[in-house]
């Protein structure tokens, strides 16, 4: 393995906290560098920043924070990670209340499912610390901090104090998944509606594992990442968060 990738994998395994916050950064610097925040500056146009369109319509953002808001432009504009909406909210009509997002990122879905419905109580966690400081912003600036619960790392205790019947989970860890979902955690989220992202670049083989794991206990279905449609002018490329094409969701509801 070359030094470079060799040196990133003993920083993950020896100071994951540490070099989560180092991702947000360099990914904000790459927001900045390919002009991605300067063009959700002028969507805001001075005003509130607010989501203007989808099922999170008027959650708001903290003015002074944008520039650490990932993917901005895609949230204002309710595109971001549009393939998963209709899951979410039928989660959500099904009845679900408590929602546990692992890897929060700056509370869009934390908050956003709560700011839904008002009944629903979030259970976030990130390994990072700027992360996990900008979702509790949002939460607090929506007026939902009571709903939303923020933790550092989840792994299967992490539920210990958690009902998972019937509730929704949503995971975005880049890669981790594969150590993540055990037998013994996916036993325990037996009742629980799971939904993954998947990225198979880094990963090969990702997807499988886990449908195969998953298919005892639920019933999976792959969702593909959609080609996005210039919205009020924005590119379409903006829209899709300048993701990679290899990006897809397991949608893995209980039997």
């Amino acid at each position: 393995m070359p030094y470079p990738a060799l040196a990133r994998e003993l920083g993950w395994r020896v100071a994951p906290g540490f070099m989560a916050d180092r991702a947000r950064r360099y990914e904000r610097d790459f927001r900045e560098r390919e002009g991605v925040t300067a063009i959700a500056r002028a969507l805001v146009g001075g005003g509130p920043v607010r989501v203007r369109h989808g099922p999170f319509q008027g959650m708001s953002y903290p003015e002074d924070r944008l520039g650490d808001v990932a993917a901005p432009v895609a949230k204002l504009m309710g595109t971001y990670e549009l393939e998963i909406h209709d899951a979410l909210m039928a989660a959500l009509a099904r009845g679900a209340r408590t929602f546990i997002d692992v890897g929060c990122a700056d509370g869009y879905f934390a908050v956003g499912l709560p700011y839904v419905d008002h009944a629903v109580r979030t259970y976030a966690f990130d390994l990072s610390r700027d992360a996990r400081e900008l979702c509790a912003e949002v939460a607090r600036t929506n007026s939902l901090e009571a709903n939303v619960e923020i933790g550092k790392r989840f792994a299967g205790p992490s539920l210990d104090a958690i009902d998972c019947a019937g509730a929704l989970m949503l995971c975005d860890i880049e890669g981790a998944e594969r150590t993540l979902f055990d037998d013994g955690l996916i036993g325990r989220l037996a009742q629980t509606s799971v939904i993954i992202e998947v990225h198979e670049q880094g990963a090969q083989g990702l997807s499988a594992a886990l449908r195969n794991r998953f298919d005892r206990t639920h019933g999976v279905m792959v969702v593909e990442q959609v080609r996005r449609q210039a919205v009020d002018g924005v590119a379409p490329g903006v829209l899709a968060e300048l993701r990679p094409p290899d990006q897809h969701w397991l949608v893995c509801n209980p039997r």
